[in-house]
């Protein structure tokens, strides 16, 4: 099973740290099967995704003055990938309790930041049974 889903968030002109576990959790409670995997997609450039430990503003500020220094460098964009994969296992996301999906946006347009989610699961059995 393939599904695909768009999502947007309004962005600023500085670096923007956008919690997106919310709505990947939404798409894993689509799907059919208990296995497969998520794509997180940011199909413009300027943004980026990484798993992260939950942490209080003051502890993501240091974080966010670093990747402004290396934004007109590029270097930027070596470090935050424009996609990013996570297993699903029981219809879980395989990563640690204390993580969250984050996608930072480093564009300084400040507009309206489009990302994807494509869920790859395993047929369930019912449906590997069913004919075609």
């Amino acid at each position: 099973m393939l599904l695909t889903r768009q999502f947007y968030v309004d962005t600023t002109k500085g670096i923007d740290w956008i919690n997106v576990g919310h709505e990947v959790r939404q798409v894993v409670k689509e799907m059919k099967g208990e296995n497969g995997w998520i794509v997180l997609i940011a199909p413009h450039p300027g943004a980026g995704f990484s798993l992260m430990e939950v942490m209080a503003a003051t502890a993501v500020a240091p974080i966010r003055s670093a990747l402004e220094g290396m934004r007109d460098s590029g270097l930027v964009r070596c470090l935050l990938p424009k996609s990013l994969v996570v297993p699903i296992e029981k219809k879980g996301l395989m990563i640690e309790p204390w993580q969250e999906i984050i996608l930072i946006d480093y564009e300084t347009s400040g507009r309206r930041r489009e990302f994807r989610v494509q869920l790859f699961s395993e047929s369930s059995p019912q449906e590997a049974n069913e004919p075609a």
